[in-house]
């Protein structure tokens, strides 16, 4: 053992919570696309306000709105 730790597993699921503000979600896109790139086969959810559902719906990185 070389006291390395061990890598942990790619996430399955990854959340983004409380995205409630236009600016916010509009800033916090460009890390989804990062997230899709580092976990290509994890499903990302956003949790949004109604309001601003339809702006994260045309990310191609997002599976799911909520």
């Amino acid at each position: 053992m070389n006291g390395a730790p061990s890598p942990a597993p790619a996430p399955r699921a990854i959340v983004w919570i409380r995205l409630d503000r236009f600016g916010e979600v509009l800033l916090n896109l460009p890390a989804v696309g990062v997230l899709r790139r580092a976990y290509p086969q994890a499903r990302i959810t956003l949790l949004v306000q109604p309001l601003l559902r339809a702006l994260v719906a045309i990310s191609p990185d997002v599976h799911e709105v909520l």
